[in-house]
């Protein structure tokens, strides 16, 4: 791990262990990869509408993370709490996560190619308890 007292970086992705003691290393990136994952979800920047001077104070003092919608993956939003865990040693490795979306990406794709292989034409949605839910549909 690497020390050092100069921020540098995006300010809404900084881990709080960045801020309490300028520590740098894997863990600060898995943080940043939890924020990311949150922000590809809703499409747009994390944390916004907080005052940026305040940012560091809540993210290390209240456990500031972003909120989730009702219709998030429930497998995803665990994948990125986990990220943005406050203590760094719980953070899952990059190894683990490319897992976890891998398996994410397989049950998807096999639930799609199932409702078409049947003409169902059914559209999948996770709903936030992490069910599957087929939409839609072809009338014949």
């Amino acid at each position: 791990m690497h020390t050092n007292k100069v921020y540098q970086g995006t300010l809404t992705q900084m881990a709080p262990e960045i801020f309490q003691g300028g520590r740098v290393g894997k863990a600060t990136d898995l943080y940043a990869f939890g924020i990311l994952l949150w922000e590809l979800y809703i499409a747009r920047y994390s944390f916004y509408g907080i005052d940026r001077i305040s940012l560091p104070y809540l993210v290390c003092s209240q456990c500031l993370r972003p909120k989730w919608p009702f219709s998030v993956p429930k497998r995803y939003a665990e994948l990125a709490e986990q990220c943005w865990s406050e203590n760094s040693d719980e953070r899952p490795s990059f190894h683990s996560i490319l897992s976890i979306l891998t398996q994410m990406r397989e049950v998807n794709k096999e639930i799609e190619d199932a409702t078409q292989q049947n003409g169902l034409g059914l559209q999948v949605m996770w709903d936030s308890s992490g069910v599957i839910n087929l939409l839609g549909g072809s009338e014949d």
